[in-house]
């Protein structure tokens, strides 16, 4: 759809950022039908112009041509946008760009797909609940190749067996459904913000422990359970205690046999090298993994809850080069 198919000022949608989440939900969306176009740092233009290569593993090649191109709000001021995805690491929410972002686009949908435990919260200060919708990402994304492999430079994407996307608000059914059309597994459900909570709650701890291990899985098993255990299961209870519910069996499951079987296991599954994605990915988005691990210990001290593991595993990786 261009613009002149539909009310010449008004483009149907708007996402921010456009890294490999952002290349890959903005392809998928256009694919399913969507006018998409992005918003990125200025040294980020050209590669958007040129068109980025975007293709589910094992699909054939793809090339994205993004249907607009901004870098300033008063480029999206100048226009009325239905719908703004929100694809950056969650610490990024605490920049300038935030508040300037959102005062340019009223009336448009938000659909924040960050992480952190107080991110929607934080949106809330800029737009009422009424716009927000929260996504959970669940797919792997990368730049391709890897660190080691051969091929084109292209961000490459799989979603894992039975986790689609999660959406969550005002307009879940029809976030899922445009992404569902383009090719990726969506779907609204009930309170993302709770699973995200818990589920980043087991994740970051893992990362970090796994980079204290060198990204090597062996040497996780060898010397890291017990702590990734102790940590994910105080951030499982800082975040139960945050939303006022109780994490269930989940920290029951976080015992280090179980932990380590999944190191086994899903290196079976996935499609790349899983120390080497990991590394890539998470190496990139260290600051999240930080600012993880800090606000469940803020919350945690707040709240009269133990944190000594999260504790540990961020003197850790403050330590580390």
């Amino acid at each position: 759809m261009t613009d002149s198919e539909v009310d010449r000022d008004r483009d149907p949608l708007g996402p921010a950022g456009a890294g490999a989440v952002g290349q890959i939900y903005g392809a998928s969306l256009a694919k399913g039908g969507q006018e998409v176009s992005v918003y990125v740092r200025p040294r980020w233009v050209p590669l958007a112009l040129e068109g980025y290569p975007v293709r589910r593993h094992g699909a054939a090649a793809g090339l994205w041509r993004p249907a607009g191109v901004f870098t300033r709000v008063e480029e999206l001021a100048a226009r009325r946008w239905d719908r703004v995805w929100i694809c950056t690491a969650s610490p990024a929410l605490r920049e300038p760009w935030l508040p300037e972002l959102l005062a340019a686009v009223p009336g448009a949908s938000i659909v924040l797909l960050t992480p952190g435990l107080h991110d929607r919260e934080l949106l809330l200060e800029f737009v009422p609940a009424a716009r927000l919708n929260l996504g959970m990402i669940t797919l792997m994304g990368w730049s391709s190749p890897l660190p080691g492999e051969q091929g084109p430079k292209e961000t490459l994407w799989w979603p894992p067996p039975l986790s689609p996307a999660l959406f969550e608000g005002p307009e879940a059914e029809a976030l899922a459904a445009e992404l569902a059309a383009g090719g990726v597994p969506a779907k609204a459900t009930a309170d993302v913000a709770w699973t995200a909570g818990l589920g980043s709650a087991g994740l970051i701890p893992a990362i970090a422990a796994l980079e204290l291990a060198g990204w090597r899985f062996d040497t996780l098993r060898a010397e890291g359970l017990p702590r990734l255990c102790a940590a994910a299961v105080e951030a499982m209870n800082v975040v139960g205690a945050v939303r006022g519910k109780s994490p269930g069996l989940a920290p029951s499951l976080l015992r280090p046999w179980i932990v380590g079987l999944i190191t086994r296991l899903a290196p079976l599954v996935a499609p790349v090298n899983m120390e080497v994605y990991l590394c890539a990915h998470f190496s990139k988005v260290r600051p999240q993994t930080l600012a993880g691990l800090s606000t469940w210990i803020e919350d945690g001290e707040a709240r009269g809850l133990p944190t000594t593991a999260l504790r540990e595993l961020l003197r850790g990786l403050s330590a580390a080069p």
